[in-house]
Order: structure tokens, then C-alpha cells, then sequence
């Protein structure tokens, strides 16, 4: 087991124990990654997050000239299709919101499908020539979205799981069976994955400038906080800035 980021013991700050809204934070000196001094902080505050959908792509052996499918553009979502683009893939994204598949397309996403108005499966096979994804990402969270995404992929296909749910998977057991299809999830990220996500930001081959959508201070972070969670604000990436 890889303990730098998953196993028995595994602790994060902000999500196994406290602290991860603190304005200020004490860490071991160890764990910290140097990024190259004329990153800014709008670039480095997305390297997190980023570094999930990076491991993703990884754990979903995206390779050059491969259909790739992403299900689900929100930040994760997102960061898988600039990730699967960087690797030469041919990308593909579903989601339900029209403005989510835009930003799909300004990250790079070669086709989009909004699944309340297209029949997915045709569209998949129109533009994989009847083959399907080699592989499909899965980043909804969503009970009924993770378990549809397996009829969306190609025979000794993978499917890697990156949304999280609390639910229960159902699912035929032909339709992974007769595809041998490979499932996993992707949990985190490795220090690898970080490097390589400032290595790309660095040299330019992944843009974030477009990703920070909404701003608070400490002061009003309170207020503005439950306006980001309606989906008619658009938020893409929000964040707290402290004083200058």
C-alpha cells in the first residue's frame, strides 16, 4: 500500500481531522512541494484539486490517441479532460448543464453530450466508430450516473471512479463481465501527480486562468458561501483570499 496517500492510517488535514479552514496552518516541512517562484497564488490554489483528476487519468491508463469519456465537468471532471488532452487523447464530456459543457470545451473536450436531451450511447458510438471508451471517468458522484457509466465502455475498457457516493452501485453483471472491463477508483493524489500538474501549469500546457470564478474574503466568506452552492451562480472554483 502506497501510505504517502491512502491506506488504514491515512490522515488529511480537512477531511480526517480539523483544521483545514484555518487561516493560517502549521505543516511538517516534509510534506510541503516546491513550485517554481513566478507561479502565482491563483495558479498554485488550484494545483489540489487539479492533482485529483490528474491522478485519474492515471489510474485510467489514458494514452495517446484513445477515446476517453468523462462523465461529470465539474472541477474534477474538468481537470480529467486538460489531463486526458495533454496526453494526446481524443475526449469526450457528459453533463447536464450546457454551461458545464462549455467549460468542457474551453478546456479542450474534443465532444460534449448533455445526457437530458441526447441518447448517450449512440452518441458514443457515432464518435468512437462503434467501439466506446477505452476509458471513462466517472466524476459525478451521482448513484445512477456511476452505475450507467458502464455501458458506456469499451471491451477490456476501464472505469475509474473518482466521484464519491454514499449509495449503493447497481448494475447487471453481464454488462461489466462480457466487456472485462477493469473498474477502479482513484483517491486522492500522489506527489507525483502534484509535480506533474505545476510542471504542466509552469510550462503552459494546462490553463487556469479561467478557473477561479468567485472570490470571498475571511469577512464575508460567511455570507457569499450559500449563493455558491446554487448552481445558477456558475461557480467553477471559489476562494478565499487573505489580506494583502
Amino acid at each position: 500500500i502506497n501510505a504517502e496517500y491512502m491506506g488504514t492510517h491515512v490522515n488529511v488535514i480537512g477531511v480526517h481531522s480539523d483544521g483545514g479552514m484555518r487561516q493560517y496552518i502549521a505543516v511538517p516541512a516534509e510534506r510541503l512541494i516546491k513550485a517554481p517562484a513566478e507561479m502565482t497564488f491563483d495558479q498554485l490554489v488550484v494545483v489540489e484539486f487539479l492533482s485529483i483528476g490528474a491522478h485519474a487519468v492515471t489510474r485510467a491508463e489514458v494514452t495517446a490517441g484513445a477515446h476517453v469519456l468523462v462523465v461529470g465537468t465539474g472541477p474534477i471532471g474538468l481537470s480529467a479532460i486538460q489531463f486526458s488532452k495533454a496526453l494526446g487523447a481524443i475526449v469526450t464530456a457528459i453533463d447536464i448543464a450546457d454551461d458545464r459543457l462549455k467549460a468542457a470545451k474551453q478546456v479542450g473536450a474534443d465532444h460534449t453530450i448533455n445526457s437530458l436531451s441526447e441518447k448517450v450511447i449512440p452518441r458514443l458510438e457515432e464518435i468512437t466508430g462503434g467501439t466506446m471508451p477505452t476509458s471513462v471517468i466517472e466524476a459525478t458522484g451521482n448513484d445512477k450516473s456511476m452505475a450507467a457509466a458502464i455501458e458506456y465502455c469499451a471491451h477490456s475498457g476501464v472505469l475509474v471512479y473518482v466521484g464519491i457516493t454514499k449509495g449503493n452501485l447497481s448494475f447487471e453483471h453481464i454488462q461489466m463481465h462480457k466487456r472485462e472491463l477493469a473498474i477502479k477508483s482513484a483517491r486522492n493524489a500522489t506527489k507525483a501527480d502534484f509535480n506533474q500538474v505545476i510542471e504542466c501549469i509552469h510550462t503552459g500546457k494546462v490553463d487556469v486562468s479561467w478557473m477561479i470564478t468567485h472570490r470571498a474574503t475571511f469577512d464575508d466568506f460567511i455570507d457569499k458561501f450559500e449563493s455558491w452552492m446554487d448552481p445558477a451562480n456558475k461557480v467553477i472554483k471559489a476562494v478565499l483570499s487573505t489580506p494583502e
